[in-house]
């Protein structure tokens, strides 16, 4: 059950044989339901950050907690389950639309599905199609762009479900116009789903609901004009 928020307490965390610390004294919160955005350069530590909320990895120092319940208490394959991850290399099987779609999913009917295409901005494409949602989309979503695979995988995380979906760099890989249509997308989204953003650009991040700034493992408060927590 996810009632409130995610909240780290004061985490430190090295990987197995490593001196230094990755991450350092990180104290925030992941509300239910609210857009949150980690902005940072390479090797900040963000990617770190998501292999701890998905369970991959529990804090050296500190404490996660899951509302009131800490994360070391968890079955770590239940939490895992409800995290879906919207990467920039979206894998799709050689089948239909609708099959990548409805992956590891329970049945669902033709018009929630198109529902759901709506809000992730792929209605339009997908009815432009021959054959719509039995339309073959290739090795791998070959027939498809970079943007709309990834805004296909993230449909999937809706039909799936889950509680808490990650874009990690949701726009550093597509042009223009799909960059455009991803933010759309997570717009529409805002107030039904928990949304954590991994950028490390300022511009994929607009109008979300809290900004975190990582550096070195740290986060820090250096861009005033926008929400900071």
């Amino acid at each position: 059950k996810f009632s409130k928020k995610i909240i780290f307490e004061d985490v430190y965390f090295k990987y197995p044989n490593s001196k230094n610390f990755v991450l350092r004294k990180l104290n925030f919160v992941i509300r239910k339901n609210k857009t949150t955005a980690i902005v940072g350069n390479s090797g900040s530590g963000k990617s770190t950050i998501i292999d701890m909320l998905s369970g991959f990895y529990l804090p050296t120092k500190g404490k996660i907690f899951l509302d009131r319940e800490n994360y070391k208490n968890i079955d770590l394959s239940d939490l895992r389950n409800n995290f879906g991850i919207v990467s920039q290399n979206t894998f799709l099987f050689r089948n239909t639309l609708k099959y990548n779609l409805l992956y590891q999913t329970k049945s669902v009917g033709d018009s929630k599905i198109w529902k759901v295409l709506e809000k992730s901005g792929l209605k339009e494409f997908v009815n432009g199609l021959d054959k719509k949602l039995l339309t073959i989309v290739g090795e791998d979503g070959a027939r498809l762009s970079g943007g709309q695979r990834q805004r296909v995988s993230f449909a999937r995380c809706i039909l799936q479900n889950k509680k808490f979906i990650i874009l990690d760099e949701p726009t550093s890989s597509v042009d223009t116009e799909n960059a455009r249509i991803m933010m759309d997308t997570i717009n529409n989204l805002k107030g039904s789903h928990t949304i954590i953003i991994i950028s490390h650009n300022y511009d994929a991040i607009k109008n979300v609901d809290y900004i975190f700034n990582l550096q070195e493992g740290k986060f820090i408060n250096n861009t005033p004009k926008r929400k900071i927590q």
